[in-house]
């Protein structure tokens, strides 16, 4: 008890917490859904789930991403994690820019998916999943993965070993 009573502790600063790495991955766990949806799509190196099987397509990573595409993946993401008050557009555009992205007019960009039906050889129809393809349509430029990657930590202030994509054509 003398050894307690006798410790200094006027430099002691209880708010000072340790930054240890059970801090870092209690932060981790805990991101709110918009930047949890934005780690999500960092980790497997792609921004859009495609429901059609177009994974080829969709399944790289793009440096120019629609707003279109930004907001169905977040809205998809967020519906399953049971959230009560998804972002808007608006507010989505708003989370994009505190990414490090910028707003651009990307060409020739993906701004979702369909079913498409086609004529086969003996005169058959049948229904072909097709990237939506616009001229010129509203988006963000993300940069290439590494750098989207780098700016999130910055943004969050997390530390995040991040897995190699392996398959580096999937890069465009």
């Amino acid at each position: 008890l003398h050894d307690l009573l006798a410790l200094d502790l006027t430099t002691f600063n209880v708010r000072a917490v340790p930054f240890t790495a059970g801090l870092q991955e209690q932060r981790k766990l805990s991101l709110p859904i918009p930047e949890a949806w934005w780690h999500d799509c960092l980790a497997r190196g792609y921004v859009f789930r495609s429901r059609l099987g177009l994974e080829d397509y969709f399944g790289r990573w793009y440096e120019d991403v629609t707003t279109e595409i930004l907001f169905d993946s977040y809205s998809e993401f967020a519906a399953k994690r049971g959230e009560r008050r998804p972002l808007s557009r608006e507010y989505l555009g708003r989370f994009m820019l505190k990414q490090g992205c910028h707003a651009s007019r990307p060409y020739n960009v993906a701004e979702g998916e369909h079913l498409t039906e086609e004529i086969d050889n003996y005169g058959g129809r049948r229904r072909v999943p097709k990237p939506i393809i616009k001229a010129r349509s509203h988006g963000y430029a993300v940069g290439t993965l590494e750098l989207a990657r780098i700016a999130f930590c910055q943004t969050t202030q997390l530390t995040i070993a991040w897995e190699a994509i392996e398959d580096d054509d999937r890069l465009v």
